[in-house]
């Protein structure tokens, strides 16, 4: 403490020290040397009194130091008392600092410094205090609680609309690729209609003369060419022309001769009637026998 108050008036005394030299950079002529030994003097004897006071604060406080004996059989040597608690006092001692609840103090001290009434009053505001912060805890517990079930809901709601959007566009995907195949399928359904109706109408007209001249006399040949020589436009036009014309008259002739039905044999006449033979004359005694037209008979 000694050594803090060396250092304490040392710092004063470099201050004003200082503090006279700007003095003397400002008005050069004043008389700085009378000050500066006046000032000296003066912080010597500020010293001294600081020391003085000090060594008298310290010969009161170990005047007043006491010692501490508590109700459980310890015992505190050269006690002061730091503070006053409701229901404690705070004391430094030699070997250090403790904190002695009311219980554990001398009667004589309980009855210096401390009420029972303001005690009791005290311990049981600070047991109502206890109750509402252990209730207020709860309640922040539960709180905390709740809100981290609402964020576990939420955070599940979320992950379920999560789910149900990816559903929802793999099934949009889906149902758009099962679209497109559909749409592919009915292109593919409608071109290949195309094709088979353009099939048959190429066939159609590539047999066109062949159609036309069916019933000429000369069909087989006129389908002939169309066949082998139809697929060169010479070959199918000239099919076609032939097709078209007219027969000539013996064509037509022999169209129809052999068109005629072949012919039929003509009906069975019915059997010619005769004359019984008498009996007991042989066949061959017999004269020819004559049917109604006069022809015989053998």
């Amino acid at each position: 403490m000694a050594a803090y108050t060396d250092f304490v008036f040392e710092a004063g005394a470099k201050r004003n020290s200082l503090a006279l030299m700007h003095a003397a950079d400002v008005f050069p002529k004043a008389g700085t040397s009378v000050s500066k030994s006046r000032l000296g003097r003066r912080w010597r004897w500020i010293k001294f009194a600081g020391v003085v006071l000090l060594l008298l604060h310290l010969i009161t406080q170990r005047s007043l130091a006491i010692d501490i004996t508590t109700t459980d059989g310890h015992t505190y040597k050269g006690c002061t008392i730091s503070q006053v608690e409701p229901d404690a006092l705070r004391i430094i001692h030699s070997d250090g600092a403790a904190r002695i609840p009311y219980e554990k103090l001398p009667t004589a001290l309980q009855k210096q410094y401390f009420d029972p009434a303001k005690i009791m009053a005290y311990r049981e505001q600070v047991e109502e205090a206890k109750r509402l912060a252990a209730a207020r805890a709860d309640e922040e517990r539960r709180q905390r609680q709740i809100a981290a079930a609402q964020a576990e809901e939420e955070r599940e709601a979320e992950a379920e609309a999560h789910r149900r959007q990816e559903q929802e566009t793999k099934t949009a995907a889906q149902e758009e690729e099962q679209q497109r195949l559909n749409a592919d399928h009915r292109e593919a359904a409608t071109l290949h209609t195309l094709m088979l109706v353009g099939g048959i109408l190429s066939i159609f007209l590539y047999f066109l003369p062949t159609f036309i001249g069916r019933r000429k006399a000369n069909a087989a040949a006129i389908f002939a060419l169309n066949l082998f020589l139809g697929w060169t436009f010479l070959g199918w036009a000239l099919a076609l022309v032939w097709a078209c014309t007219q027969d000539s008259a013996m064509d037509v002739l022999a169209r129809q001769h052999l068109n005629r039905p072949p012919p039929q044999p003509p009906p069975p006449r019915p059997y010619p009637e005769h004359d019984p033979l008498p009996r007991g004359e042989p066949y061959a005694d017999r004269g020819a026998l004559r049917d109604r037209e006069g022809r015989y008979l053998e």
